[in-house]
C-alpha cells in the first residue's frame, strides 16, 4: 500500500499580500507561494497579523500540495 509522505513545518509570518502568505523558516529562507486559506484559519491568521502580533503558521505539505493549518 502506498502512503503519502506528510511534512509539517512552522514558519514566521512576515506579510500578507494579494492573498498569499510571505513566510520565513528558522534558517531565514523565505516562502511566498502559500495561499491564505479560505477557512476560519485564514481569517484568524489575517486578524492576528492586522493586530500586529507575531504569528507562527504551520504548513502541511504532501504530494506536491501545501496548506496552512494553523
Amino acid at each position: 500500500m502506498d502512503v503519502p509522505n506528510v511534512r509539517r513545518t512552522e514558519f514566521q509570518l512576515l506579510d500578507i499580500s494579494d492573498g498569499f502568505l510571505s513566510l520565513m523558516d528558522g534558517d531565514g529562507n523565505s516562502k511566498d507561494d502559500v495561499k491564505v486559506p479560505d477557512t476560519d484559519v485564514g481569517k484568524e491568521i489575517e486578524a492576528a497579523f492586522e493586530d500586529g502580533k507575531d504569528v507562527l503558521v504551520t504548513i502541511l505539505a504532501s504530494m506536491g500540495e501545501e496548506q496552512a493549518i494553523s
